[in-house]
């Protein structure tokens, strides 16, 4: 799981050299959108179909959909759940805090067929997928990034920082209570760092480089732009089942992007309280893919591609045969959105300006 006014940032305090990111765009309820395409105005028809709003919602971190219901996880540490068939608010899960099913920073989530999982800072928390909470444990070394439960064992990260690179070790460990945790190296992947020193300020790159894990039925995913439209897979062994690779066109971001998110960010007061410590880094070539989505047994890579509105999905088996390359047509005609992917549908947020309320829309992948 666009005519731009504002932009609103929140420090990701884990990773300084790092915002997340929500938009808020001019009200575009109507069916038509004027489309700015070399100079001429063309009028596109948008199909966006919304399924209702957002108002629970203060501050979005992610969303995720699974089984029928949407999950919203909320900076401010809780998760808003809802129903998607019908759609209707359910409650809110978790919130700030220490004691039992509290968490004081924002957690990772991970699926499960009857259940899910929230964990952070060696904190970890079973939940109902209707939101009760079930249990919770500790791990001795809050360090730990990634403590997810993997067959019988666990996925753990650990990461390493020099001037060149970021260095992300993903493992297999065993772990008891009062017993030592025994890791078992998977792979180790090497990511650039996003920030830049100029002038002593870091270098904010509004996309950049990076790479995504996942556990998916008691497998592990891992996709990584830095080597192209690319995955691998790995049983709850630790073995490789299989390496994802296709072509793909580099592509240049326009002058005129360029130019818009510029104006853009630099415009907003939330940017001007960081000028002291960030300057902007526009990269010259858009990644190789936005965001990376795990199926039954496929794999969506969501790109960078906007003609008329439309995004472009490549889809994959999970052994990289190439099923197919889809469009989705979205109210946000821009590099940044929030989403998620399952069951071949596309789900969104858009910020409707004009209610002053978030929508989830949703689009099929045909």
């Amino acid at each position: 799981m666009r005519v731009f006014t504002l932009h609103l940032f929140h420090l990701d305090r884990s990773r300084p050299d790092r915002f997340n990111r929500r938009t808020t765009e001019s009200s575009m309820k109507k069916i038509m959108a004027w489309i700015i395409l070399g100079g001429v105005a063309i009028m596109v028809p948008l199909l966006a179909k919304k399924l209702g709003n957002l108002p629970e919602v203060s501050n979005f971190a992610s969303i995720h959909v699974y089984n029928n219901r949407l999950y919203v996880l909320d900076h401010k540490v809780h998760i808003d759940l809802y129903s998607l068939k019908p759609f209707r608010y359910i409650k809110q899960v978790s919130r700030y805090g220490v004691g039992p099913g509290e968490c004081p920073t924002v957690p990772r989530i991970t699926f499960y067929p009857d259940h899910f999982y929230l964990y952070r800072n060696g904190k970890c928390m079973f939940f109902s997928h209707n939101g009760e909470y079930i249990k919770e444990f500790r791990i001795p070394n809050p360090n730990l990034n990634l403590f997810a439960p993997l067959g019988e064992n666990f996925i753990t990260e650990q990461s390493s920082y020099n001037k060149t690179f970021t260095n992300f070790d993903l493992s297999i460990c065993t772990y008891k209570e009062k017993e030592k945790i025994k890791h078992k190296k998977v792979v180790s992947i090497f990511n650039l760092p996003n920030k830049r020193e100029e002038n002593k300020k870091y270098g904010y790159r509004p996309f950049a480089e990076g790479f995504d894990y996942y556990i998916f039925e008691d497998k592990i995913f891992i996709a990584d732009s830095t080597r192209g439209i690319f995955a691998e897979i790995y049983d709850s062994e630790g073995n490789r089942i299989s390496q994802i690779r296709l072509a793909y066109e580099k592509r240049k971001v326009p002058e005129e992007n360029k130019k818009r998110l510029r104006d853009l960010i630099e415009s907003n007061q939330n940017w001007k309280a960081y000028d002291n410590i960030y300057f902007l880094d526009i990269p010259e070539y858009y990644p190789a893919y936005h965001k990376f989505f795990i199926g039954k047994g496929k794999l969506y890579f969501l790109m960078y591609v906007m003609e008329d509105s439309n995004r472009e999905i490549i889809v994959t088996d999970w052994k990289g045969k190439l099923l197919k390359r889809s469009y989705v047509k979205t109210l946000i005609p821009t590099e940044g959105i929030l989403c998620e992917i399952e069951n071949d549908k596309f789900y969104y947020i858009f910020d409707n300006e004009e209610s002053e309320e978030w929508e989830l829309h949703v689009e099929d992948i045909k």
